[in-house]
């Protein structure tokens, strides 16, 4: 008699089992943040993430090996939100130029405040690995185009800012860190970005302040709309 094997979701190939994993993973990592966040990197503890996922102990070896890889984890997510999110803006304004301005200013807000982001600034080698394995593919599919075209002309060639940038991230996120100044270092390090890539620095006052208005448009609108989902629905009749 043979073993029947589990339904697989349409679509996408997974078993029951695989949907179940997937979970218990994406609750681990979750927990991790609110932890990280409430304690700290350091001081968290597996035993604290597990508490706070609500699963078995052992179940957090199943999906990772140290805390390290939790860090590593979140930190990549983080890093997906910002090239998704710097993505939206550019295809909507269909101007590569913006893109370095408005990737500095996602990358400084939500990187400086991401607590996986800030324990692994003193680990830089495994944030840009995650880095090279998160944001360079969507920095080579944005930018390739305009690199030859020559819309963007970045010193010392289009490999060398992929190979240079998350090593200028880090150094203006730890200047962050010292001093709080989000806005002075949003500015920074988007006029650095510009001056990579060759940007006419003539056009570098408007492209930074179109860039500021459309990242603040955003930011706003995604607040209204976790605000609008959180929201409890009055109870009639």
């Amino acid at each position: 008699m043979t073993t029947r094997q589990a339904s697989s979701e349409p679509g996408t190939g997974l078993t029951r089992n695989d949907r179940r994993r997937q979970r218990t993973r994406e609750a681990i990592l979750a927990a991790a943040d609110q932890v990280f966040r409430r304690v700290g990197v350091d001081a968290a503890t597996v035993n604290d993430v597990t508490e706070e996922a609500d699963v078995a102990y052992g179940s957090f070896y199943n999906h990772f090996k140290t805390m390290d890889d939790v860090v590593a984890a979140l930190a990549a997510e983080t890093l997906q939100r910002v090239a998704d999110r710097t993505g939206e803006i550019i295809q909507k304004a269909d101007r590569v130029e913006l893109l370095p301005c408005v990737g500095a200013r996602f990358v400084v807000r939500m990187l400086s405040q991401d607590p996986a982001i800030r324990w692994l600034l003193n680990r830089p080698y495994i944030l840009v690995d995650a880095f090279h394995e998160v944001a360079r593919p969507f920095m080579v599919n944005a930018e390739s185009q305009a690199v030859q075209d020559g819309r963007l002309r970045p010193v010392g060639g289009h490999e060398c800012w992929l190979q240079t940038f998350p090593w200028l991230l880090i150094s203006e996120l730890n200047a962050l860190l010292s001093d709080g100044d989000v806005a002075a270092h949003e500015e920074r390090f988007a006029r650095i970005s510009l001056r990579f890539l060759g940007v006419d620095d003539t056009l570098a006052p408007t492209i930074i302040e179109e860039s500021k208005s459309l990242v603040n448009a955003q930011t706003q609108s995604g607040r209204v709309a976790k605000a609008h989902r959180s929201e409890p629905k009055a109870i009639t009749g």
